[in-house]
């Protein structure tokens, strides 16, 4: 049966119950299920457990699979789901038991692998579904460019160029995390690493647990499986509610899409690719303006952003080369009065760079904010949602690291990079919160009761993982703020994009 495809042996196991097809299958795809979960869960027991249940999963799942699915893609994003809701229990349970999760360090001269791994499940789940697919095929299955055409309906060079592009949006991605490589280590990388073997045993042992449909499964087993199904079916209903808006909305609204300007027009601004100083002296010379263009640069530039602060009220003025629609929309939404929404994008966001910029005396932001409504079409809305927290509380009064404000020189930018910390001047508790929001990747909200403003100290990179990154915050806020984190679940500020044209 090793000569048969995916689709022939999931119709062998459907119909025929076929033990033998299905254990070809878990052989076949184990090592790509485990390697992912040991990423994500960093914990080989509890990568063996998610291992078991996907394929549980795959079983009693198989009567159901249509013609065409792609089994590796399939699988990947179950083991995501399943992932993810065993990092979620691990964390609760170390909330709850005030257990600090003691991670390993890495060297400086990690390999490309060892950089990327912690980061690489998030940017694949970042891809666009084709971009994910031509990824899990050509580096995780191993197969040619003529067989990754042939599963996508392309052609051999059309597939080259799709998995070419996918893994520059991966670079992009690890780049702007902390890890810059390459596009030819990047690929090196996935190559040599993306799919290693799973432990000895391990193929039988889910055969044959996963052939019963999780029946003989254990207890912890058991109840990873059924969260799982769980998330699985939350997550089809939300994409399916999300359409079913989408088509309203386009049925019962009238959105000013602005046509792409055939010949590209470029400004003198566009020409940044250097440090912070440098922006900030290129905002203060040009004339006020609003203006988004596509970028004149074929791929990612160090250090793209700038958001300053005039001082004033709505004085923040903004400054991007090369960035992603998702980015801008995030720059244009996010709150800076107080602490930052949390952004939803749907799946459908434009996959092209654009440059931008929005250095107005006041009310840059809600210029923008219409500007980039105009260009990508976007429909949208604030509300607030239930989603978990960290709430930041003082846990002893007078600690050392807590100095009050001192207000900048008249245009120096009030947060420069010094020895590897970011030195936020003269901010509030709540932007002080909104700065561990971006760092940790979770929802921070301020309720430290602390009024005025300070100048505070945080390191640049918290960490890799979620885990380390939440380490580090710990450390820093208790020994040197007198701070703490709390989590919770509570509404939340979020910016919905209900959709973009």
């Amino acid at each position: 049966m090793s000569e048969m495809d995916d689709m022939a042996l999931l119709r062998e196991y459907a119909s025929r119950q076929s033990e033998t097809a299905f254990t070809t299958l878990v052989e076949r795809h184990i090592g790509l299920v485990y390697c992912a979960a040991l990423r994500q869960a960093r914990d080989p027991a509890l990568a063996q457990e998610i291992t078991q249940v996907v394929f549980i999963l795959l079983a009693r799942k198989a009567p159901t699979f249509g013609h065409g699915i792609i089994l590796s893609a399939w699988l990947y994003r179950t083991a995501r789901f399943a992932a993810a809701d065993a990092r979620k229990t691990a964390f609760r349970r170390q909330q709850r038991e005030h257990e600090a999760a003691q991670m390993q360090t890495t060297s400086a001269d990690e390999s490309a692998w060892e950089k990327i791994a912690p980061l690489l499940d998030e940017a694949l789940a970042a891809l666009a579904e084709k971009d994910r697919v031509a990824v899990m095929l050509r580096f995780f299955e191993q197969k040619s460019l003529e067989e990754v055409g042939m599963a996508l309906g392309i052609g051999p060079g059309t597939a080259q160029k799709r998995v070419w592009r996918a893994v520059d949006k991966l670079r992009q991605y690890f780049s702007l995390h902390g890890a810059a490589l390459s596009t030819g280590a990047l690929t090196a990388a996935l190559t040599t690493h993306a799919t290693q073997g799973a432990p000895a045993g391990l193929a039988a042992t889910v055969a044959a647990t996963a052939a019963l449909k999780g029946t003989a499964a254990s207890a912890s087993t058991a109840t990873l499986l059924k969260t799982t199904l769980k998330l699985m079916a939350w997550t089809k209903a939300k994409i399916t509610a999300i359409a079913i808006v989408g088509v309203l909305l386009a049925a019962a609204t009238t959105t000013i899409t602005v046509k792409e300007i055939q010949e590209h027009r470029t400004y003198p601004w566009q020409d940044l690719t250097d440090g912070s100083a440098e922006k900030l002296r290129v905002l203060d010379a040009t004339p006020p303006q609003v203006t988004l263009v596509r970028s004149r640069f074929a791929t990612n530039v160090p250090d793209g952003r700038l958001v300053a602060d005039l001082g004033p009220a709505n004085g923040w003025r903004y400054l991007g080369i090369h960035e992603s629609p998702g980015n801008i929309v995030d720059v244009a939404f996010d709150n800076r009065s107080h602490l930052p929404a949390e952004i939803f994008l749907p799946s459908n966001m434009p996959g092209c760079f654009y440059d931008y910029i929005a250095n107005l005396p006041h009310g840059s932001q809600n210029a923008l904010q219409e500007l980039v409504k105009k260009k990508f079409g976007l429909v949208g809305k604030h509300e607030m949602r239930e989603m978990d927290v960290l709430l930041l509380r003082v846990d002893h009064p007078n600690a050392p690291g807590l100095k009050p404000g001192t207000v900048p020189p008249p245009g120096n930018w009030g947060s420069p990079v010094i020895e590897g910390k970011v030195h936020c001047q003269n901010i509030s508790m709540s932007r002080f919160a909104g700065h561990l929001e971006v760092a940790l990747g979770i929802p921070v909200v301020d309720q430290t009761g602390l009024a005025g403003n300070y100048d505070v100290e945080i390191p640049v990179n918290f960490g890799a993982t979620f885990e380390e990154r939440m380490e580090t915050a710990r450390t820093v806020l208790q020994d040197e703020f007198g701070m703490k984190l709390v989590p919770a679940r509570q509404p939340h500020e979020a910016f919905i994009v209900e959709n973009v044209k």
